[in-house]
């Protein structure tokens, strides 16, 4: 049209008007892209919300384009799916800390395990289950071997044979240094054995006083010594037959 009527000003506005609309265009198109390609890249990174807001950009440049729209929707999704799983992962973590805190190893084993159901490549909860997991197989072997020396420890008591016992009682506290029942037992059997010792001697000593004094023939101060050995060891045999000895003779 303008080269028939070079100086009509109508032809020359609508071609203007064409031309930016098609540099409008361009630019549109171009910002779009921009903000489609960044919206994709942070997707593909699972940063979810940042996502949308490119999305959301793209769209505000081609409301029409179906693509953005669609990946809104995913991305609004997937950052709903995201906060549900750092909420539920976030709990787990606050339940297991606290139930361990407390020394409650079995549950704060089983929350820590719920942390990694739901974030398996966590380290915290992969490295406190690890430790949990550690110190109950510890507690355990170290109850078995409690038990048994208690055990032990227990028949040998019931059969008298005090020293055996001492020494399983002590094996057992090595393993649970605060327990009752074999500190009480070591407490009894120490005195026992003291005791015993203390008798041992004195009954050594006065055997031995009668036995000088019965081979000097002062029968008098050895049938004292015999009789005082039996005071300590009543079911002992030898000074009662000196005794009876030393009767026959006087």
């Amino acid at each position: 049209a303008l080269t028939l009527k070079p100086g009509e000003n109508y032809p020359a506005s609508k071609i203007n008007e064409i031309n930016t609309l098609i540099a409008s265009e361009k630019t549109a198109t171009a910002n779009y892209q921009s903000a489609i390609n960044e919206g994709d890249k942070l997707f593909g990174a699972s940063r979810f919300g940042e996502s949308i807001i490119q999305y959301e950009k793209a769209i505000a440049f081609k409301p029409n384009e179906t693509y953005a729209q669609k990946q809104l929707e995913a991305a609004r999704t997937k950052a709903l799916e995201q906060k549900s799983k750092e909420d539920n992962y976030g709990d787990a973590i606050l339940r297991a800390d606290g139930f361990y805190t407390k020394g409650d190893l079995e549950n704060a084993l089983k929350s820590y395990n719920e942390a990694l159901s739901v974030k398996p490549t966590e380290k915290y909860p992969k490295e406190k289950a690890d430790e949990i997991s550690k110190t109950i197989a510890k507690q355990k072997s170290d109850n078995n071997s409690f038990d048994q020396f208690v055990t032990q420890g227990d028949k040998a008591y019931a059969n008298k044979n005090l020293d055996q016992a001492l020494i399983a009682y002590k094996e057992a506290l090595k393993y649970k240094p605060e327990a009752q029942h074999p500190t009480e037992r070591i407490t009894e059997i120490t005195r026992t054995l003291a005791s015993q010792k203390e008798a041992d001697a004195n009954y050594a000593l006065h055997l031995a006083e009668g036995d000088k004094y019965n081979g000097a023939k002062d029968y008098q101060k050895a049938i004292e010594n015999y009789t005082l050995a039996l005071q300590v060891k009543p079911d002992e045999s030898y000074p009662k037959t000196q005794i009876e000895k030393i009767n026959q003779i006087v």
